[in-house]
C-alpha cells in the first residue's frame, strides 16, 4: 500500500515537474485527487468503505494560477468531488449544459480558502438508506435500520462521540434530519 502511494507521489511529482518546466505553467489548471482510504484499525474497522471522515474522505488538491493568493492553503470547507465539474466549466467560462448537473462551483474558495461556504457534502454507502451529510459544523449517518450517529467535527474529529438522540443538540439534530431529505432529494437548500 505504502509503495503504491509513493509511486503515485513520484509520477504526479515528475508530472507537475514538467508543467513547472514548460510555457504552460501560468495558465494551467491542476486538479489532483485520489479514492477515499482504508479505515486501518481506527474505530476497530478494517474497511474500505464506511461514512466515518477516515474511510470518506479523498486526498483534493486544486492549484490555480489565476488566485496566487490561496497558493499553498488549506481550505477546510466541505466539498465533493461533484463539484469539480461546475468549477472547470466556470473557470472556463462556459454554463452548465444541464440544470440536473448537480455540484456547486468552487471558485470563491479558489480565491479565498476562508470564504463563507454553506453548502453540505453528502456521501453514499450501498444504497441512500446509509447516507450522511456534513456541514463544517457537524456530520449525521443515517443507517437503513434507522439507526444514526451525529458528530460535532470540530470538537469530536475522530468521531467517537455519537450525539444522535441528546437533548443538548436537539434542535441541530433537527437541522441535520430535514438538510439530510433535501441533499438525498437533490433539493434546492439555504443555510438557516
Amino acid at each position: 500500500y505504502f509503495a503504491s502511494c509513493a509511486i503515485a507521489d513520484r509520477s504526479i511529482g515528475r508530472i507537475l515537474d514538467g508543467l513547472g518546466n514548460s510555457p504552460y505553467k501560468d495558465n494551467t489548471m491542476v486538479i489532483l485527487w485520489s479514492d477515499h482510504g482504508y479505515a486501518l484499525g481506527e474505530k476497530l474497522h478494517i474497511t474500505k468503505f464506511a461514512l466515518w471522515d477516515d474511510t470518506a474522505q479523498v486526498n483534493f488538491f486544486i492549484k490555480d494560477p489565476r488566485n496566487p493568493q490561496s497558493a499553498g492553503q488549506k481550505c477546510f470547507r466541505p466539498v465533493s468531488l461533484i463539484d469539480i465539474y461546475p468549477t472547470v466549466m466556470s473557470v472556463a467560462g462556459l454554463d452548465l449544459p444541464d440544470e440536473r448537473i448537480t455540484g456547486h462551483d468552487l471558485t470563491p474558495l479558489l480565491a479565498y480558502t476562508k470564504a463563507k461556504w454553506n453548502i453540505p457534502v453528502q456521501s453514499t454507502y450501498r444504497d441512500v438508506g446509509n447516507n450522511m451529510v456534513r456541514t463544517e459544523q457537524h456530520k449525521l449517518i443515517q443507517y437503513e435500520d434507522g439507526s444514526r450517529e451525529i458528530y460535532n467535527i470540530p470538537q469530536d474529529p475522530e468521531e467517537f462521540e455519537n450525539l444522535a438522540g441528546k437533548n443538548s443538540i436537539r434542535n441541530t439534530e433537527t437541522k441535520l434530519e430535514n438538510l439530510h431529505r433535501l441533499v438525498i432529494a437533490e433539493g434546492p437548500y439555504t443555510d438557516n
